[in-house]
């Protein structure tokens, strides 16, 4: 009988443009600051790039996921990558008197 719980490892790649990932996962070792848990992806081996992708297609990051301290559902495992804009804007409301 298979079991429908597991512990996995999933490797995502994503364009550096990326400005923000967000996940319910754990990254590996050496994918993120040990204090902060900012990840720190590692750059794609171009030299490993499937024949169809084009050797000039821009740089990538590597993200490397670990699951090894819940056995759950893979597809329960989500991760998002996106760019966000981030702005903002100073506003002053000044109440006088006429």
């Amino acid at each position: 009988m298979m079991a429908a719980k597991a512990y996995y490892t999933t490797t995502l790649v994503a364009d550096a443009s990326y400005t923000n990932v967000i996940t319910n996962g754990d990254l590996a070792e050496g994918y993120c600051d040990p204090n902060t848990k900012v990840p720190t992806p590692h750059k794609e081996d171009v030299s490993m790039r499937p024949s169809d992708l084009h050797k000039d297609t821009p740089a990538r990051n590597v993200f490397l996921y670990y699951n090894h301290k819940v056995n759950m559902a893979s597809y329960l495992f989500f991760a998002g990558f996106g760019l966000v804009e981030c702005c903002s804007d100073i506003s002053e409301n000044v109440l006088s008197e006429h």
